[in-house]
């Protein structure tokens, strides 16, 4: 695991060695580039929540809600990556790349939230202000052979990554008596994201000479350090006027608009540093990177690219305009219309030239929706639906920066050239409910897109992007249920959906799988509740079926990496003891099957997540 500072164990360690030198010459750098061996320590997560009425005098409600919520958790991981090319022979992978790596990893979350209410008559206000913090610390060693000589390297990255969420949102409620019986709703959100990703450290050590002799690469030998922050402002109101009623019809008209902005500006510096020649020949088989630097380093020079720094603008308006008719216990109907005006903008510079380069997308919009509900009987209700919608790319898929993504460890990169794809989307839905809380439904779904947004793997298998296809779909069924049984003193229930899907794609004269689209997904859970003994057991288990992880380029030699089918089964139980405390256990990933991403069914990159076992005591106040 890399250094720790004094207060890593609550997330906040940007500053410190981590930070970014005023001075950047070799005397004034840390020294913290070696690892060190260190002790896993169990999760641990704590909460507090706590909430009263201040006044509440029958003309006035003030009340408020405190919650507290910190969580540190580790992990640790082996996995398998290679790459695999094609045989000109025969068609089948073969391995190019081969690599054993161990990741550790430690997630720390801590949050603070407040809520105030004020209730006046038939009007209600509430302020809510949150504080959020996630922060990620991951060490990586990669050991294997690969690169476009084929030698044998070792690959050390440690990371550390901050980031942190402030909002404060007022939202209204307000019953308008006089103007036929309106409900207002309001809201103004105030907010800002910020991302510390300070000193992102990266080297390799590899055998130029094939001999088993290792030595440190000055080529490879990076300081990161990357800062961005978004801020956000949003407002909306939204009427409800019911204009038109009979004893057996209703009329109802739904309108209002919203406002959103936001802005970002994103920093990066890398610094690298150089000895005499390419490598550091003074010192054969030496992993003591510090040492390395101390003796044979030479300087430390500014390499940062162009496209590493970008701001970008996004704001939003929108109308809305819809109307709700409904006969009583027998059908309703809604139709409604939003005309959204957009313009994102992303100044960026080209990865490769680093020329500046401004990434635009101007919509102005009318998005249609349709829907209605017919009542059979009590039991029995059919829906459908039509609307439309646009998947938007965000600013990092917009910009040419190249960003590591925490999950997979994935080298990213944005395309300056995608536009917005236009969603139609249908849904069709029978439902039957056995009694309030028993019911079963089967529906149909269908998604058509124009331009959709699809991640693709670069030619040369190093680094994702994304790209526009021409036109996509996706389609299925889902069945979702819920039986309760009584076994004696015991409440017995058991639900879970299936949804079968079919997806599609065409992108550059190529059709195929829609990127991350699972063909299925299903969720089965059993629960028994003793409420003589208030004990409560749960069995939760999740299928996902097989995905296109990330496509190859069209009309290139790549392959297209799979994530195959994987299964995951989950048990919980709860005891309430007679003080009100709550004694929580809860097993997760007992199957702890291999997740597998292949090439032609060769190995791509294989891992376990690991069995977990948690245990937790709930107290009231």
């Amino acid at each position: 695991m890399q250094q720790s500072e004094s207060l890593d164990f609550l997330g906040f360690g940007s500053d410190g060695d981590r930070a970014l030198p005023g001075d950047t010459t070799l005397s004034a750098m840390p020294s913290n580039l070696n690892t060190e061996d260190a002790s896993i320590t169990p999760d641990v997560s704590l909460e507090l929540g706590v909430g009263d009425a201040i006044i509440d005098d029958g003309d006035m409600t003030l009340g408020y809600l405190l919650s507290v919520k910190y969580s540190n958790q580790w992990e640790a991981q082996d996995r398998q990556d290679n790459s695999n090319t094609r045989s000109t022979v025969t068609g089948a992978p073969i391995v190019d790349e081969n690599y054993d790596i161990t990741r550790t990893s430690n997630d720390i979350n801590l949050g603070v939230g407040l809520s105030l209410g004020l209730i006046l008559g038939d009007t209600e206000y509430t302020s809510n202000t949150l504080l959020l913090r996630q922060t990620h610390a991951e060490t990586q060693i990669r050991d294997g052979v690969g690169g476009q000589q084929d030698r044998a390297t070792i690959d050390y990255t440690m990371d550390w990554l901050e980031r942190q969420f402030i909002l404060q949102q007022f939202t209204g409620d307000h019953y308008l008596a006089d103007l036929m019986e309106t409900e207002l709703l309001w809201q103004a959100s105030f907010s800002q994201a910020s991302m510390d990703n300070p000193d992102r450290r990266t080297y390799t050590f590899d055998t130029p000479d094939d001999d088993g002799v290792y030595f440190l690469r000055w080529s490879t030998l990076n300081r990161e350090y990357n800062e961005l922050t978004d801020t956000n402002t949003d407002f909306s109101v939204s009427l409800k006027t019911p204009f038109f009623t009979t004893d057996t019809t209703q009329w109802t008209a739904n309108y209002g608009a919203s406002l959103f902005s936001r802005s970002r500006d994103a920093k990066n510096t890398t610094l690298g540093y150089s000895g005499t020649g390419t490598l550091a020949r003074t010192h054969p088989n030496n992993f003591n990177a510090d040492e390395i630097v101390e003796v044979a380093a030479r300087r430390v020079s500014d390499q940062s690219l162009a496209s590493g720094d970008y701001d970008a603008n996004w704001d939003l308006m929108a109308y809305y305009v819809g109307a709700e008719f409904e006969q009583f216990d027998q059908f309703k109907l809604n139709v409604g219309a939003r005309v959204e005006n957009s313009e994102l903008e992303v100044n960026t510079a080209d990865f490769t030239t680093g020329r500046p380069e401004t990434a635009l997308l101007d919509n102005n919009d009318l998005f249609l929706s349709l829907g209605g509900t017919y009542f059979v009987n009590e039991e029995l209700q059919l829906r459908a639906a039509y609307y439309e919608t646009q998947n938007r790319p965000d600013f990092r898929e917009l910009a040419e920066a190249l960003y590591i993504d925490p999950d997979s460890g994935d080298s990213v990169r944005g395309n300056s050239d995608l536009e917005s794809a236009d969603v139609t989307n249908l849904d069709l839905r029978t439902e039957y409910y056995l009694s309030d809380s028993e019911s079963i439904s089967l529906a149909y779904f269908t998604k058509d897109f124009d331009n959709p947004i699809e991640k693709v793997l670069q030619t040369g298998g190093a680094i994702y992007s994304f790209e526009n296809g021409d036109e996509g779909t996706i389609s299925g069924f889902e069945l979702d249920f819920r039986k309760e049984f009584m076994l004696s003193d015991y409440n017995l229930f058991v639900s879970g959906n299936l949804s079968l899907i079919d997806s599609e794609v065409t992108i550059s004269n190529r059709t195929r799988d829609m990127q991350g689209q699972p063909d299925r997904l299903g969720n089965f859970q059993i629960g028994l509740d003793d409420d003589e003994r208030a004990i409560k057991y749960t069995m939760v288990l999740n299928y996902q079926g097989e995905s296109l992880y990330s496509p190859s380029q069209a009309n290139s030699d790549d392959i297209d990496v799979i994530q195959e089918s994987r299964m995951e089964l989950d048990l919980s139980g709860s005891y309430e003891m007679e003080t009100g405390m709550v004694l929580k256990l809860r097993l997760k990933n007992l199957t702890d099957e291999e997740v597998e991403l292949t090439q032609l069914g060769a190995n791509y990159r294989s891992y376990k997540k690991g069995r977990e076992v948690s245990l937790g005591l709930t107290y009231p106040l």
